[in-house]
Order: C-alpha cells, then sequence, then structure tokens
C-alpha cells in the first residue's frame, strides 16, 4: 500500500508543461505591456512622422501640402482648386492636446511649415511640441 502511495505523488510531465507554458505566456504579456509605447510619447512619435511625411511631400513634389489639427486628431491635407482635401485617414489623438493649434499646418515647398506649439497630455504626462517653422519640429518632455 505504501509503495502505491509514493508511486502517486509528484506531478506528471504534462502538468508540468502546462504550468511551464502558462507562465511563458503571462510573462510575455508583461513583457509587452510594459514596452509597447502608448499615450504620449506614441501621439508625439505620430505626429512627428506625420509632420516630417508632409514637409518631404512639400519639398520633393513642389507643391503646398498640410496637416489639419483639432483636438481630436489630425490628418494629412493637400490643396486643391477647391481649397484643402483631406487625403488618407486622419489619427486620433490617445490623449489630449492644447495650446497654439492652427487650423491647418502648411508645408511650402521651400521647407517652411507653420510656426506651431502644442502640448500633448495623457495620465499626467506631456510632451510639447514646437518649432518657428523653419527649424524640425521638436518635442520633448513625457
Amino acid at each position: 500500500m505504501d509503495r502505491q502511495l509514493i508511486k502517486d505523488a509528484g506531478f506528471t510531465l504534462i502538468e508540468l508543461m502546462v504550468v511551464v507554458a502558462i507562465l511563458a505566456l503571462l510573462a510575455t504579456t508583461a513583457t509587452l505591456s510594459a514596452v509597447r509605447p502608448g499615450g504620449v510619447q506614441s501621439d508625439a512619435a505620430r505626429f512627428l512622422a506625420a509632420v516630417e511625411r508632409q514637409r518631404a511631400k512639400a519639398v520633393l513634389s513642389r507643391k503646398f501640402t498640410g496637416i489639419s489639427v483639432d483636438g481630436d486628431g489630425f490628418a494629412a491635407v493637400a490643396s486643391s482648386a477647391g481649397g484643402w482635401v483631406e487625403v488618407g485617414q486622419g489619427t486620433d489623438w490617445r490623449g489630449s492636446v492644447s495650446g497654439v493649434l492652427p487650423e491647418r499646418i502648411v508645408f511650402t515647398p521651400s521647407g517652411q511649415m507653420t510656426p506651431l506649439r502644442l502640448t500633448l497630455s495623457h495620465r499626467g504626462r506631456n510632451v510639447i511640441c514646437e518649432t518657428d517653422g523653419w527649424a524640425e519640429l521638436q518635442c520633448r518632455g513625457g
């Protein structure tokens, strides 16, 4: 009888493999959640990328381009005979935005852009993005 109890004691290999797999899944999820950019840094990075893309487009095409900006998000716009037309899909802010918000940031074929200063906020963190129109857009904080 004692021999039967000893044989049944402990865990099977399958049980141990299931536990290890669950722990690996939890560790992966926690790691990805910790390193995934979000909130204000993500807003700033997406906005900076859109600004540089539109500036390069204006210089290379030798045409005026722009970005429309409001409290909800931003979108690339192009100049047409009927005015400014949104091109592509807009991007929503994950947090809030405040500051000197022009209705539209315009990029000239010479590379100049509308001067601006805006503050991106999300969960108590702030990033300030600003330019005088000639220099590159700089974002700091976070």
